[in-house]
Formats: C-alpha cells, structure tokens, sequence
C-alpha cells in the first residue's frame, strides 16, 4: 500500500474517532434513535465515515497524493457512510 494512502487513512481515521462520536450524539440530541443497539452503531458507523470525508481529501491533497487519490478516498467514505445510514433507517421504527 502506497505511503501517502497510509497516512490518509491514519488521518482520516483520526478524525472519524473523535468528531464521529461527538456528531453523532449532537444527532441523536436532535432526534433519538429508536432503533435499539444496531440502530446506534450503524448510525455511529455512518456518521464517522462522513466526516472523515472532507479532512481525508485534504490530506490527500496536502501530502501530494493527488486528485484522483482524493476522490477515490472521498468516496470510498461517501459510500460506507450512505451505506451504513440505510441500514440504520432500516432499523428504524416506522411513524
């Protein structure tokens, strides 16, 4: 594995573990998940892989990784992040 997507993803990972949680629970302040356990880690899941999105493009770009690297990363993480979020309201109870 190249170096460059190494250290994007020790960055991006970074920044998943502390702004996921913290975004994460601003949302569940806003509107409660009701979907029990699942429901919070695949929420938790899809909230960490956005936010990582943007600082793991930045990165990319700043270590020289280039723009193709940038995308393909931005959306690896779009696409588990969207992923996880339909799991998630899938878990949750129908109104």
């Amino acid at each position: 594995m190249d170096e460059t997507l190494m250290q994007v993803l020790l960055i991006a990972g970074v920044f998943a573990l502390v702004f996921g949680p913290l975004t994460a629970r601003s949302s569940h302040r806003a509107q409660p998940v009701q979907g029990g356990p699942a429901a919070h880690l695949f929420h938790l899941i899809g909230t960490m892989a956005f936010v990582a999105a943007l600082p793991s493009v930045l990165a990319t770009i700043i270590l020289g990784g280039g723009f193709v690297l940038a995308v393909a990363v931005a959306a690896a993480l779009i696409v588990v992040s969207l992923l996880a979020l339909v799991v998630f309201a899938m878990m949750e109870p129908q109104h």
